[in-house]
């Protein structure tokens, strides 16, 4: 069984790239198919497969992107190419920006408020109405856990960042496929599992109630810490699985390290720059929503 009804369709198997996207796509119009993807990225094949994987009767729209962080222009720029070509779903693959930036497309498409309205400071999340575009998440391993996130920062067109958090950004789908996950990435592997960890040792520590992400917080910490200097032929899997935890049980909310940032942040007036692919400030909004 590779499908999880969490927080939204989940497709988890070595391999299941193709049958998954070709089976999601094929019970949809058939209409073109906006793919953003990384700019440049190491892993050509992946915009390969994905390609392939699309029915025939669906026309792709390619656009590659080199994205940290979503902005403004950007996001305006992808969503102009949707509406002008009547795109129906938006396919995202490659890295944590890029499943950012695929949430703010959606926003872009289908929300008349400028997106510094929708943000978080603003009360944005009830202002996200309507019916958004549907979203397949094709994540590398560094996009596992922004695939099943409902929250995103974005730079808007003056310069400033703002958090965007709804449940209506979470991708409708999310295809992980641990084949995805190069060999060669030990120390990517290594990074992004020491941010699964504290993902899921954020989410036990926070004193809201949520048992069953209590359970996926603790699966996720032994997978992560053991994948840490592993060397194991499955590392991949064990990696992806941990980071798929860590994105599940943001639901549940922060814990000790995100209340000191955030003091910090409330005292100095800066945000901090975090080098992992959900920032506290994202966890926030979140919760502010919630």
């Amino acid at each position: 069984m590779t499908l999880i009804n969490y927080l939204n369709r989940v497709h988890f198997a070595d391999g299941v790239l193709e049958d998954a996207l070709w089976g999601e796509l094929d019970s949809r119009p058939s209409r073109p198919i906006l793919l953003i993807a990384d700019d440049g990225t190491d892993q050509p094949e992946l915009i390969e497969r994905v390609q392939a994987s699309v029915p025939n009767r669906n026309t792709v729209l390619l656009q590659r992107e080199i994205c940290r962080i979503p902005s403004e222009p950007a996001a305006t720029r992808l969503a102009k190419v949707h509406q002008s070509m009547g795109c129906s779903t938006i396919v995202a693959c490659g890295s944590a920006g890029i499943m950012n930036l695929g949430k703010v497309v959606r926003l872009a498409v289908s929300q008349t408020r400028p997106l510094s309205d929708l943000s978080v400071s603003e009360g944005g999340g009830l202002r996200i109405v309507g019916n958004l575009p549907d979203m397949i998440a094709v994540p590398l391993l560094d996009g596992v856990i922004e695939s099943s996130s409902g929250t995103a920062s974005v730079e808007l067109s003056d310069g400033t960042r703002v958090d965007l958090s709804s449940d209506k950004l979470i991708p409708t789908v999310t295809i992980c496929d641990p084949t995805l996950v190069p060999v060669s990435s030990a120390e990517d592997v290594a990074n992004t599992c020491v941010v699964a960890a504290t993902r899921c040792i954020e989410a036990l520590i926070s004193p809201n109630y949520n048992p069953p992400a209590n359970g996926i917080a603790l699966d996720g910490l032994v997978r992560a810490l053991k994948c840490l200097g592993s060397h194991e032929s499955d590392i991949g899997r064990e990696a992806m699985a941990a980071c798929m935890n860590a994105s599940l049980v943001q639901q549940k909310g922060c814990g000790l390290a995100f209340a000191i940032a955030d003091t910090l942040e409330r005292e100095t007036e800066v945000q901090f720059e975090r080098g992992d692919p959900v920032s506290y400030t994202h966890l926030r909004a979140h919760e502010t929503n919630e």
